[in-house]
């Protein structure tokens, strides 16, 4: 791979992912490169993935659910759950985000008197005791993983997640 270039999962329409070469985001100031050796791809995952996913939602759930669970921190994720609630319907963000910010439809929110609320999923102090416990044997979490794919293998790996009889938990993607 060339310099300022780097290898990404785009999606390229509905259920379509493609591995692509595309240009390496610029670093802004304060930021710094993190290399991810590898992420996890679960159920979670495939909203982003499937088209339409606010209609699918409001069909799914005779129009709207009553609350909605935004567990992934990042603005696709939210915007689903506005999507997918009913006019005066919660949603309950309880995803950490990278970036301090994310992209919001509060007009949205506003014109469908829906709440928002924040929680945390864990406190540090519980988050530092699954550590521990992973750490120390208690806990495999490699028996939570159901298969190790490529990069090239995620289009497969969502696939999977949409198969009611494909018993796969979770998959985890390497570049």
């Amino acid at each position: 791979m060339e310099q300022g270039r780097m290898k990404a999962a785009v999606r390229t329409g509905s259920q379509a992912i493609e591995v692509k070469d595309v240009p390496a985001p610029a670093l802004k100031p304060g930021e710094i490169e993190i290399k991810v050796p590898a992420c996890g791809v679960c159920g979670n995952d495939v909203h982003m993935w499937k088209a339409d996913s606010g209609r699918v939602l409001q069909e799914a759930s005779h129009g709207g659910f009553d609350i909605a669970f935004e567990a992934v921190g990042a603005s696709s994720a939210l915007a689903a759950c506005v999507d997918g609630v009913r006019p005066g319907g919660k949603i309950v963000m309880i995803g950490n985000s990278i970036d301090p910010e994310i992209p919001f439809a509060m007009n949205r929110a506003v014109l469908q008197e829906m709440t928002l609320i924040g929680s945390v999923s864990c406190t540090r102090k519980e988050f530092e005791e699954t550590i521990d416990l992973i750490a120390g044997g208690m806990i495999d979490p490699e028996k939570y993983v159901t298969e190790v794919l490529p990069l090239e293998g995620l289009q497969h790996a969502l696939e999977r997640q949409i198969d009611p009889n494909d018993p796969m938990v979770k998959f985890v993607v390497k570049p």
